[in-house]
């Protein structure tokens, strides 16, 4: 049986303090598919001209659309997942 290996991606919503470095959200990612999921996002960003860091707090009125467009690229990955038709992405991380 072939061994399937899998890159964990997290972030945390607390910056300092007791709660600091808590993961609430992430990715479990298959790294057979990192690299595709990695150019159809990176991509995407291009499309939309939106460079660097994707961060929520920087969603306004004129960017919200753009948001939607990467946050629904990555569920399409997530689905995939969900409907067993190719394991891209499970979500629902907590790592505390």
């Amino acid at each position: 049986m072939q061994e399937i290996t899998y890159r964990i991606y997290a972030d945390e919503s607390v910056s300092n303090g007791k709660y600091y470095s808590n993961f609430y959200g992430g990715a479990l990612v298959k790294t057979t598919n990192i690299p595709e999921i990695e150019k159809a996002l990176n991509d995407k960003k291009e499309e939309l001209n939106l460079n660097g860091e994707i961060k929520w707090t920087k969603v306004t009125e004129n960017y919200l659309e753009k948001y939607t467009e990467i946050i629904n690229l990555f569920f399409f990955f997530y689905k995939g997942w969900k409907n067993k038709s190719k394991n891209y992405v499970c979500s629902k991380c907590l790592c505390v």
